[in-house]
């Protein structure tokens, strides 16, 4: 088996030079300036165990191996842990406060097999951490992250859509919402917007609450013609958006036609379903119900960058709907993924800080076995592998570890 180097450079020349890697990882050498030590081993410059290396430069990193990945965390921003105040001081002339700048503890744990021509296969895994936040990246790289690319179904545009009702808006003029009919708004204070809302006031729109199925938004809507007021509250009466806007699909408290509507899903969302795979194949495209049932169960629904969490049925279709691969991982928690296979060569991330320096990145990486068994299995093969190559002799050959 052999392992490929995660990074891919015309000139790997430093990056597999010893000194090179010697001098970024335990000394403060005038290749890298003291400010940019890397990490020592066995314990780093913050007093934590420190048992891998670090490769810099602003680079991708790859998949040595093929394997899956068991683990990874992607953050959506780097951490910045200004209040930690541990002083360093070695070597002699360094005094610096540790971790001032921005950090990630983004990482990726893979897991490969060795099998070699003679003994038992174990498995190794490695780990490779501060890799760039979300927020960082650019949408080439984005693209190039492809074993984090899923299917996103969205709703998108289309003729008469048969949730429609009346639109509220944010103070930008921003759609948040449908308010569908029969369902009650309240006013905020007289329902008159505050004078820096210009374009509401102009508008004749109100400012007003909605209050529906456990989710709460305020904005303005218009509801002159549009609604009855009733005990203090306004019932939405039009059936049409505002200026006969397309609005969205229904989502519906049972899997048929004619259920009661929960809520409207506005064109341009991103749906939450129960399972996907009952939805869309591995290519993202619409699979043809086996049950015969067009009405799919959601968990809810993203709009304009707000997430609205509720169960409810929904009509899927290819007319109404769009589906597409898009890096789309777990974010800000760590995800232990049941089927994320990966090549050698695959694009895990990128390079990010690791708090030690501004601006320089790297990678922190680690390769480690997960029991002794792993470890005698691999102890037997070398030895097997120095016996092949040392030449025969009449005494007893001698081994050293």
């Amino acid at each position: 088996m052999r392992l490929n180097y995660p990074f891919k450079d015309n000139d790997l020349k430093k990056f597999l030079n010893a000194n090179s890697h010697y001098g970024f990882n335990e000394t403060a050498s005038p290749e890298y300036s003291e400010k940019e030590i890397g990490g020592w081993y066995p314990i780093g410059n913050n007093d934590f165990w420190h048992a891998g290396v670090h490769l810099n430069g602003d680079r991708p990193v790859h998949a040595a191996a093929d394997g899956e990945v068991v683990a990874y965390r992607v953050t959506d921003k780097y951490i910045k842990p200004v209040d930690l105040s541990v002083q360093f001081e070695e070597p002699k002339g360094i005094n610096r406060k540790f971790l001032e700048h921005p950090i990630s503890n983004n990482f990726v744990l893979t897991k490969h097999q060795f099998r070699p021509q003679e003994g038992k296969a174990f498995d190794f895994y490695m780990l490779f951490m501060h890799l760039l936040p979300i927020k960082e990246l650019k949408e080439d790289q984005k693209k190039a992250l492809s074993i984090f690319h899923s299917s996103v179904v969205t709703i998108k545009q289309f003729k008469n859509p048969d949730g429609k009702g009346l639109i509220l808006f944010d103070e930008k003029g921003k759609e948040i919402a449908i308010i569908p009919k029969g369902a009650a708004v309240t006013l905020v204070g007289n329902g008159n917007p505050p004078k820096e809302v210009a374009w509401a006031i102009k508008a004749n729109f109100s400012k007003v609450v909605l209050d529906f199925y456990g989710k709460s938004f305020t904005g303005y809507a218009k509801l002159g013609g549009n609604s009855t007021e009733v005990d203090k509250e306004y019932i939405i009466t039009t059936d049409a958006a505002n200026n006969n806007r397309r609005s969205g699909l229904n989502i519906r408290e049972a899997a048929y036609y004619g259920a009661k509507v929960i809520d409207i899903a506005p064109i341009g969302a991103t749906l939450n379903f129960e399972s996907l795979e009952d939805v869309v194949d591995d290519t993202s495209n619409f699979k043809k119900p086996t049950d015969g049932q067009r009405y799919r169960k959601i968990k809810g629904y993203e709009f304009n960058g707000k997430k609205v969490s509720m169960k409810g049925y929904i009509y899927v279709s290819s007319k109404y709907m769009q589906a597409e691969k898009r890096y789309n991982p777990v974010v800000n928690k760590i995800e232990n993924p049941s089927d994320l296979t990966i090549q050698k060569g695959d694009v895990l991330g990128w390079t990010g800080m690791d708090g030690s320096s501004e601006k320089k990145k790297t990678v922190h990486i680690e390769l480690f076995l997960k029991d002794d068994s792993a470890l005698k299995a691999l102890r037997d093969y070398t030895k097997k592998q120095v016996e092949k190559r040392q030449p025969a002799a009449t005494g007893k050959q001698e081994h050293h570890w």
